[in-house]
Order: structure tokens, then sequence, then C-alpha cells
């Protein structure tokens, strides 16, 4: 974030944005845009904006102007960052937005939380609970292992389960 305090950024960003489903729409003319253009603008990871010069994450300023408070995090629902719809934002803890990512591109098993173990010759499914890894068993199939860890996760994880694509 920047030094400016959340009070006169909630100030500024609603004389300087409409917000617009998931886009901030200039309500002045800057130089980066005329009135009534998208203020938003794709910058590695995140849509951005800037407000008196300086870059903020869009979906920072989209959560301000529409709940009136900063949160540290903010979680995109849907895990896509560019997706800054308000209904797709929401509060979230550091535990709480790692739960909702993306599956790691080296899960063989094309499924969050099953991992294939040699040994045993079986899938086992495993879920971190409370920064511990908890193991739910060993299975014959991927498809159970997956419908056992979908399980574990909605018990532990309840609405911050990634909802996304798994591959």
């Amino acid at each position: 974030m920047t030094d400016t305090p959340t009070a006169e950024l909630y100030e500024l960003a609603h004389q300087m944005f409409k917000y617009n489903d998931g886009d901030l729409v200039r309500k002045v003319q800057s130089r980066r845009g005329k009135v009534g253009m998208s203020a938003i603008y794709k910058s590695g990871r995140y849509a951005k904006t800037r407000i008196k010069g300086k870059q903020y994450q869009a979906h920072r300023i989209v959560f301000l102007m529409k709940k009136g408070y900063l949160p540290e995090i903010i979680d995109h629902i849907d895990g896509n960052a560019f997706n800054n719809r308000i209904e797709n934002l929401r509060e979230a803890t550091q535990q709480q937005n790692s739960l909702n990512r993306r599956l790691r591109s080296d899960n063989k098993c094309k499924v969050p939380n099953v991992y294939w173990h040699k040994n045993h010759a079986k899938y086992g499914v495993q879920v971190s609970v409370d920064g511990k890894q908890k193991h739910f068993g060993y299975y014959d199939d991927v498809e159970t292992a997956a419908v056992i860890a979908e399980q574990a996760r909605q018990q532990h994880y309840g609405s911050f389960v990634y909802k996304g694509e798994r591959t």
C-alpha cells in the first residue's frame, strides 16, 4: 500500500472514479485517460490503477469504495485477480487467502490434497489444518481420494475452498 491514509484515499477514489461492475470508470480527465474511460490497466498479476501518481491494486480501491474500509488482505473468490466485481472480493486472513489458490503445476494427480504414495501403491489425502498436515487415509483410486479430499477441505476450510479450474 502507500502512505495515503484510508479516509483520504476513500475520498480521492470517489472523486476520481465511478464503480461499474468491477471497473473503475474515470469521473475526471487525466493524462492517462478521458472521462468515461476505464482507469484500470493490467500490470503483472493484478489489475491496477493510479491515484495522484501512486499505483494501487484495483481490487483494493474497489473494496475501499464499496465497503468503506481497507483490510490487510483481500481475496478474489473465483481466483481471478482481474475479476474485481465487489461480489468477487472478500476480506481474508493470509491463511484463508492461501487456501484459495490454484492447483500447483507439479501436482501429478491433478487433484488438490491428493498425492501418490509409492510405498503403499495408493493415493493419499492430506490437508493442512492450523499449520499442521492432517492425513485422511489411502485409497485405491484417485476418484475416491478426490471425494475424500473435497470433503476434508470443505470441513476445514469452509467457503475458502478453491472453486476454480483444478489443472
